[in-house]
């Protein structure tokens, strides 16, 4: 699998001076997370630490946490629309 030309790389400093460092891109389509360390075991999916530089696929309702960190992964969300300029009324006769 190649991956793709645009991904999103999370960095997160926690309270105790701890560096956490992620990855998330999509390979083929498919949403992946990668620990990027140093910190083994401080970036989670569902509870279960990802090895650092191990590839992880996830899926809508996976619970993903780096450090004190944590949120849902859901794909639900529309897409934005662009903003329509206002109707020109017409002018008065």
């Amino acid at each position: 699998m190649s991956p793709s030309p645009g991904h999103f790389e999370v960095r997160y400093s926690g309270p105790s001076g701890e560096v956490l460092n992620a990855r998330l891109e999509w390979i083929e389509g498919v949403p992946v997370l990668t620990n990027l360390g140093p910190g083994a075991g401080q970036v989670r999916v569902n509870a279960v630490p990802l090895a650092a530089n191990m590839p992880y696929f996830i899926q809508p309702g996976d619970r993903i946490s780096l450090g004190e960190i944590t949120f849902t992964w859901t794909t639900d969300l529309e897409a934005p629309q662009p903003a329509q300029a206002p109707a020109k009324q017409a002018a008065p006769l």
